[in-house]
């Protein structure tokens, strides 16, 4: 098994310095932290990789949501959208947008207040390429059961879409969603189904069908929590379930959409890796990437690898308290190639860190320790963003810029009719994760998509004038 040599691995701030004015290199990696800040109601936080820089960028209050955990969601409008824990109306979790080029927040939804819309959610937002977010709440709606949810980003507004019956079928769904190509919405709840262990289930919002498409069972893996499901180079779904397998310590799954077929492809076992909370995701090794809550060498979770291809798995980093513990959300391939993440504990402060994992040369760092000032115990998924400048306007001509084909296969032209110096591009996918970078020069530039996976992906044009945004899909 391939682990980090503790004397790698960076217990302090590594190098990297928290300041309060941002110098905006080409990339920021944002997340959020439960607690600290100014008003001990937890904070959003950017760092620059290029720049080795932390920043504190806002401070949540009670009174309109506080703890924010799960997934960030960067959406085309240039507003990240989340759901928190605490605060709002009667202190229930809310759905929220904010927008870090003007520093406005705003709490559009309380939870508590509409229980008959759901409520508990703790895992955040799935962009569609429809425009819309859609969301779970593993309780509420009109059966108890739970719902899923729908959000309009050009109107801040949340609408409950589906309820969930109290049957065999699944109830308190849990996790994210994810959106297939077919337009369907894939998931997962974490109870009922034929051994009350949950099921995996698609649902189509254009009419409100849903589908059971497997049961968990005991011997197989049952009981998802956090994580969703993510569509490999195979074609297949790949997650994971906290519970059951030959040792009970929880399991790695593949389901094929094509023959409706789930199989069990890897069983934890402790040693190396038991009771995952999160999902996965795939790097460009092809290899699935994930953690642990539990489990490894101190108990204390891991990160893994798995290769979809052999069936190998390899405990490649255990925490050990010092340099992290407990981890429960999915890691961030950034465009840089190495992997990010978060532990809510552990650390120098035992308030948890932000670290990345370097896949080519074997290599976990400790890049900040949390702490009261910048925030603590972040419970969330990192993302990727191009560069996000307070103060700078987001502008649409539709005649200054324009991208074709579109759709496309193989080959996209971004054309601009008006050119300026010193602009950068950057192309984010679905899931608000930056894939592609360059600088822009001249009227027209090429790009190669064909190695692309299907679907709708955002550009983002920065320059001296603005930023310019819009969408193109990938046939």
């Amino acid at each position: 098994m391939k682990k980090s040599n503790p004397t790698l691995v960076a217990l302090s701030i590594a190098g990297l310095s928290i300041i309060g004015n941002p110098s905006y290199s080409q990339t920021q990696i944002w997340g959020m932290t439960v607690s600290g800040g100014a008003n001990n109601n937890g904070t959003f936080v950017m760092a620059e990789p290029a720049n080795n820089v932390f920043h504190s960028m806002y401070s949540f209050i009670d009174s309109i949501g506080s703890g924010p955990v799960g997934n960030l969601v960067f959406a085309p409008n240039g507003k990240f959208y989340g759901i928190t824990l605490f605060g709002g109306c009667q202190d229930s979790c809310v759905c929220f947008s904010y927008d870090p080029t003007t520093g406005i927040f705003n709490d559009f939804h309380d939870f508590y207040c509409n229980l008959i819309n759901g409520y508990s959610s703790s895992c955040g937002m799935t962009l569609s390429p429809d425009g819309y977010l859609y969301g779970l709440c593993p309780l509420g709606g009109a059966n108890g059961a739970g719902v899923i949810y729908r959000v309009d980003p050009s109107t801040d507004t949340y609408a409950d879409i589906y309820d969930f019956p109290y049957s065999t079928a699944g109830v308190m769904p849990t996790g994210t969603l994810k959106v297939m190509n077919n337009g369907l919405l894939y998931g997962m709840t974490n109870y009922m189904g034929n051994q009350g262990l949950g099921v995996i289930f698609n649902f189509n919002p254009c009419d409100s069908t849903y589908t059971e498409l497997h049961s968990f069972d005991s011997a197989t893996g049952g009981n998802p929590q956090f994580g969703g499901m993510i569509r490999a180079s195979d074609g297949k779904l790949y997650g994971m379930t906290y519970m059951g397998g030959a040792h009970s310590y929880g399991t790695i799954f593949s389901y094929d959409t094509t023959t409706n077929t789930y199989a069990d492809v890897h069983d934890f076992d402790s040693l190396s890796g038991a009771f995952p909370y999160g999902g996965l995701i795939q790097a460009k090794d092809r290899n699935l990437y994930g953690m642990t809550w539990h489990g490894g060498a101190y108990n204390k979770g891991t990160i893994f690898n798995f290769d979809i291809f052999t069936g190998v798995y390899t405990d490649l980093v255990d925490f050990n308290g010092a340099n992290g513990a407990y981890p429960q959300r999915d890691l961030l391939l950034a465009s840089n190639g190495k992997l990010y993440g978060v532990t809510a504990y552990g650390g120098a402060t035992n308030q948890g860190v932000i670290f990345d994992y370097n896949i080519s040369a074997h290599l976990y760092t400790v890049l900040i320790n949390m702490q009261d000032s910048i925030g603590y115990n972040p419970d969330c998924v990192l993302i990727e963003t191009p560069a996000i400048v307070p103060g700078m306007a987001s502008i649409t001509k539709k005649e200054i810029i324009s991208i074709f084909p579109n759709p496309s296969t193989a080959l996209i032209t971004i054309h601009q009719s008006t050119y300026c110096a010193n602009q950068q591009l950057m192309i984010i996918d679905i899931f608000g994760n930056t894939i592609y970078q360059q600088n822009l020069i001249g009227n027209d530039n090429n790009i190669d998509v064909s190695n692309w996976g299907e679907g709708v992906y955002f550009y983002q044009i920065i320059n001296e004038n603005g930023i310019w945004r819009g969408k193109f899909v990938k046939a």
